[in-house]
């Protein structure tokens, strides 16, 4: 089954007013975009006509209102089921660029997610502790505010192959799941490629350095079952990221990636990915208007810009493209979800589209 899309406009999710947002919220409608043709950047990364934002004001700063939980869901039901609804950010690519990084995460902060996926591209070069450490103050703002306990990263090309025992040292992402109360967590490589779940959806990283046809035969088999195991557990998501785009959008990089969309073709519960890697921020409607061997559709995000030198969008490879930095916020409830994409400084999101399975 495909993705649909809904314009916020009608009617806001019951999981974003338990979340502290109001109905003063602006929208991008799916619908609007013609196929093909890209609704938002050209080749100088500015905005399209059609990605109007409402003069209404700001939103909100997206705290909960008190005596909401702490950790971006919503209660759980009697006898403890996990929530359907809940939030988190999704963002990458910083290199070098920690002060960018720092603004983001005081400005993610404010939505109280109960986790972020962090998309590749921590460091410039390697992983050497001195890098790593400058990343994870600035994850956390500067503050320590606790986005770093809570983020579920994976490696990009500049981590390299060579980051390796580094990178595994430096994290504990089985410890994370358990902190922030996700369920299922496995792994094929110790903090490299791992998954979870979390409400009624499944979470996969996998270890990319680079551009996606980069995935090993060994990450796509491993892959294939996951979902396999995911879908046995009756889910209703999942939602996948790593470093390289399956479908590039900028000039940056990459080829598509045919074996990656032959195992997700196998598995309707994918609902959406997302990356790294182009330093700019993307939307495209994945369908066989993009990649005609496609027998469901998903949505794919890229949101790698953190910090890192922005890259321009290209005419025609997106739905909506900025190039500019900033994060997504991804609100989760039931059969549907929403993601908002905001700017560095801008409390309006510069994109916004609800999707239902």
């Amino acid at each position: 089954m495909g993705l649909t899309h809904r314009s916020l406009s009608v009617a806001l999710p019951l999981a974003l007013l338990a979340l502290g947002c109001d109905s003063q919220i602006v929208s991008h409608s799916g619908t609007d975009a013609q196929p093909g043709l890209d609704a938002g950047g050209g080749s100088d990364g500015s905005q399209g006509s059609d990605a109007q934002v409402s003069p209404d004001g700001p939103l909100p700063d997206g705290l909960p209102p008190d005596g909401s939980p702490l950790d971006g869901s919503l209660p759980q039901e009697d006898g403890g089921v996990p929530p359907t609804a809940f939030r988190f950010v999704a963002w990458g690519d910083t290199k070098s660029g920690t002060s960018v990084l720092i603004d983001l995460s005081t400005q993610a902060k404010a939505f109280n997610p109960a986790f972020t996926l962090y998309a590749g591209d921590l460091v410039s070069s390697g992983f050497p502790t001195s890098s790593a450490d400058a990343w994870k103050t600035a994850v956390n703002g500067a503050s320590s505010n606790g986005m770093f306990d809570i983020t579920f990263p994976v490696r990009g090309n500049h981590e390299g192959s060579g980051s390796t025992s580094a990178w595994q040292a430096y994290f504990d992402l089985a410890g994370v799941a358990t902190r922030v109360g996700a369920t299922s967590y496995s792994e094929l490589q110790a903090e490299l490629t791992y998954s979870f779940d979390y409400g009624n959806a499944h979470f996969v990283g996998v270890d990319v350095l680079g551009d996606a046809t980069a995935m090993t035969s060994a990450e796509l088999a491993w892959l294939d079952q996951d979902l396999t195991a995911a879908e046995g557990r009756g889910l209703t998501h999942a939602f996948l990221f790593w470093h390289g785009p399956i479908y590039p959008v900028g000039g940056h990089c990459c080829p598509t990636a045919p074996n990656i969309i032959d195992v997700l073709n196998g598995h309707p519960i994918v609902s959406a990915t997302f990356h790294g890697h182009e330093h700019n921020l993307a939307w495209v409607n994945m369908d066989t208007l993009r990649y005609s061997n496609l027998t469901h559709g998903f949505e794919q995000f890229v949101i790698g810009a953190a910090g890192a030198g922005l890259y321009a969008c290209q005419s025609g490879r997106s739905d909506w493209c900025q190039s500019t930095n900033g994060f997504g916020v991804v609100d989760v409830d039931g059969n549907q979800f929403t993601v908002s994409i905001y700017e560095q400084g801008n409390a309006t999101p510069i994109f916004q589209d609800s999707f239902t399975k």
